[in-house]
């Protein structure tokens, strides 16, 4: 009733924003990367909206799509590896408390080079992963010293990322 009574006019007057989070949201359903990946991007570089604003927006977007997620994952029993989210929830945690002391210091273009660095960084990292993922058969994360401090300290990075940009852990 409501889209009913605004019209199509409104629709059309934000196209470029329903585009993006169309293809936000393609890209947060099938890759290990969030929508907002798409969404600050654009909101940023092609619409000219302040970088705090459109973190806010990926973090509301992503908070609900990923709510959904885990709740689907529980609801149909899909196996999950509960040790990396034990190990990973307070260096996460801490990593957003850093990330939004570091917030105020960094220049609207500034943030945008870092933004854009750091995912051309982890998409080079996850091809790197899918072809050692395809040659290892093992499925369980192993539990030594090395892997935790690496878990820790990449959910600590992750906590930052997302404060900045609302997409990262």
């Amino acid at each position: 009733p409501v889209m009913l009574s605004l019209g199509f006019d409104y629709l059309s007057e934000y196209t470029l924003m329903t585009v993006t989070m169309v293809f936000g949201a393609f890209v947060g359903g099938s890759t290990i990367m969030g929508g907002s990946v798409v969404s600050f991007t654009v909101m940023t570089v092609v619409l000219g909206v302040d970088p705090p604003v459109a973190r806010d927006f990926g973090l509301c977007i992503q908070s609900i799509s990923l709510t959904a997620a885990a709740g689907f994952i529980y609801l149909v029993g899909i196996p999950v590896e509960k040790r990396v989210i034990k190990i990973s929830v307070v260096p996460g945690a801490l990593g957003l408390i850093i990330g939004s002391a570091l917030m105020d210091d960094m220049t609207s273009k500034m943030r945008q080079v870092v933004f854009a660095s750091v995912w051309l960084g982890l998409a080079i990292g996850f091809i790197a992963v899918v072809i050692r993922i395809q040659s290892n058969s093992n499925k369980h994360v192993p539990t030594d010293r090395s892997t935790i401090y690496t878990l820790a300290i990449t959910s600590i990075v992750g906590g930052i990322i997302t404060a900045l940009y609302g997409n990262g852990i």
